[in-house]
């Protein structure tokens, strides 16, 4: 059973942005502010296209939503996780079955590049095969979202646990790296390889790897902050592809200046477009158009619940219709929840989503299965909350029934 006692019994040293309750107090809140100051910055670089809603009202919402989130994320650290280790037989399992179907589905997606190299030299090219060209069959392409459960158990067995892997196991597990990078580059998936490389950062850091090293102590200690340069440096560079060459920023401002006018751009215009949902359409509406947008693009299943939701066509569509830019087309993790669910429930939405979070946050800690497998998946839920809800995605709804295959296979044998 799950115990209540206090957090203190786990490891105290961690830096501050790896709890969940840290990460929103010390990170997000003023990041907020740091985006809703962009909104006064006159630059050719920085573009909001449409109309401004993003006031004072609709941040000191988007506050309460954060600090009520820190609240429940630390109420939940005192849920004290059991730690039992599975049998190294049933991780193996897990990790076979989970790799595999993720294997094969990264091989159906990317056949074309696979099995034609060529097609990958004419993408740094330029003149390679483009997304339609790849295409992707939902269903069964989406299935590669069972990686990052299958790395955050790999890390669990390997270096948390020292579970003895088999080889084919340690194989899956370089080709699915290698695959991720292929569909980063090729499918310009960014998102993809922050999945891919949390849960080592969040390893290194639970371990402390770099506390002998006073420097880089420091660096890991300032967490996020630092990772900022690191975040626009990515974002630009993924972006110089599809936009540097365009009229409106060719020739205009160096590459630092770009990058980090479109990295602004981006956050800021994702909390407007949801402040705007808000104040142009009349909500709740109750259709879960974005905390269970995985349910309406599930097959089959998904036109029989937009039937009974009333959902025709997307709210976020007809508001970039009319009133913003189909450019830039995230909705806000916060705002459009409130959209969804309106207030009373869109609070209790983030209260428990951060409860779940604090307690898989203990759990992280101690080395409990669960824990440090869905761990990371919560940590990004945090991280993407300005752009849009993670966890309504479809991505983050395999991530979790990769969980409950995983957790159904281990919990067959389990030794203490």
């Amino acid at each position: 059973m799950n115990q209540i006692t206090s957090p203190q019994d786990s490891q105290t040293n961690v830096p501050w942005w790896l709890s969940p309750h840290g990460l929103c107090i010390g990170f997000l809140l003023p990041m907020i502010l740091l985006i809703w100051g962009f909104g006064s910055i006159t630059s050719s670089t920085f573009t909001v296209r449409g109309y401004i809603y993003l006031n004072s009202e609709y941040i000191a919402l988007a506050i309460m939503i954060v600090l009520l989130s820190a609240g429940a994320a630390w109420m939940g650290s005192y849920v004290k996780l059991n730690v039992r280790v599975p049998h190294e037989s049933q991780v193996n399992l897990a990790l076979r079955v989970l790799g595999y179907i993720a294997f094969a589905a990264y091989i159906y997606w990317f056949k074309d590049l696979i099995f034609n190299p060529i097609n990958i030299i004419n993408i740094f090219r330029g003149t390679g095969l483009s997304r339609n060209e790849i295409g992707a069959t939902q269903g069964i392409t989406s299935l590669v979202n069972f990686t990052p459960i299958f790395i955050s158990i790999y890390i669990y067995a390997k270096y948390i646990t020292k579970l003895p892997l088999r080889l084919d196991v340690t194989l899956l597990f370089y080709a699915i790296i290698l695959l991720t990078l292929l569909r980063v580059f090729a499918w310009a998936e960014r998102l993809a390889l922050i999945e891919t490389l949390l849960p080592f950062a969040l390893l290194m850091t639970r371990q402390q790897v770099f506390k002998r090293w006073k420097v880089l102590n420091f660096l890991v200690t300032a967490g996020p902050f630092i990772a900022l340069p690191m975040l626009v440096l990515y974002f630009g560079a993924a972006e110089y592809f599809r936009s540097w060459n365009a009229t409106v920023y060719s020739g205009k401002s160096d590459f630092w200046d770009f990058a980090i006018g479109r990295i602004a751009s981006y956050y800021y215009t994702s909390l407007n477009n949801g402040a705007g949902m808000l104040a142009t359409q009349n909500w709740p509406t109750y259709q879960f158009e974005n905390v269970l947008n995985w349910l309406h693009k599930f097959p089959v299943l998904g036109r029989i619940f937009s039937y009974y939701v009333n959902l025709h066509d997307l709210s976020l569509g007809e508001f970039l219709t009319r009133f913003g830019d189909q450019e830039f087309n995230n909705p806000s993790g916060v705002y459009s929840v409130i959209l969804d669910m309106g207030l009373p429930l869109g609070l209790l939405y983030f209260f428990i989503t951060a409860f779940i979070s604090g307690m898989l946050y203990r759990g992280y800690i101690r080395g409990n299965f669960t824990g440090v497998a869905l761990y990371p998946i919560f940590f990004i839920t945090l991280l993407e909350i300005f752009r849009y809800p993670y966890l309504g995605s479809s991505r983050a709804f395999t991530c979790i029934l990769g969980m409950i295959v995983a957790l159904i296979i281990i919990k067959r044998r389990i030794r203490t």
